[in-house]
């Protein structure tokens, strides 16, 4: 939901820049490529192009090896817009947070993140700002993790599209791109 309605307040701006912060815990996964999909596809979808360029910046921890290395990803999308992909898959606290940046103005989302210690931003919040003034602030609604975290709507949206016969907005196609960002840093790329 925060993210759908990240997408709705967006329209009106005109972006300039992004920034998208994926931040866990001690993560020791083989391939945590899996897992930055999830940022690389969400901020192509709030971006409402595909990217141009990526290239990739690999951050090992040479204090605990085991760890995944922190990865950044800076990136141009086909319009001309920039943006930077923080994967800090071993820093203090989990959490995601996506930034858009304009000409004085800035959309910010803070994502609920379900995890064993809490959210550090709780249920969420977007907020709004122009020329240094708060236009907008709406702190999320704690709810079920099912229903903060998406898995309700996308499926509710999923079926309704199949009952409707429409096309999803979401699809196969305009995914794999994401599929392939992601790939790279399985492969360790640079770009």
């Amino acid at each position: 939901p925060v993210i759908r309605r990240f997408k709705e307040l967006r329209q009106d701006l005109k972006a300039q820049m992004w920034q998208y912060d994926f931040f866990r815990v001690g993560r020791k996964d083989a391939d945590f490529s899996t897992t930055s999909i999830h940022a690389i596809d969400t901020l192509s979808f709030l971006a409402g192009v595909p990217y141009k360029t990526v290239e990739f910046h690999y951050c090992p921890n040479p204090a605990q090896e085991d760890l995944v290395p922190g990865i950044l990803l800076h990136c141009e999308f086909a319009d001309g817009q920039t943006g930077r992909i923080t994967l800090a898959p071993s820093t203090g606290f989990c959490a995601e947070r996506c930034t858009m940046h304009g000409t004085n103005e800035m959309l910010y989302a803070a994502l609920p993140f379900h995890s064993p210690m809490g959210s550090m931003d709780g249920a969420g919040e977007i907020l709004l700002a122009r020329n240094d003034q708060i236009l907008l602030r709406e702190p999320q609604v704690e709810t079920d993790a099912f229903i903060s975290n998406g898995f309700y709507g996308a499926n509710a949206i999923f079926f309704d599209c199949i009952r409707a016969g429409k096309r999803l907005e979401g699809d196969i196609a305009s995914g794999l791109q994401a599929v392939e960002i992601a790939d790279c840093i399985r492969q360790k790329k640079l770009e």
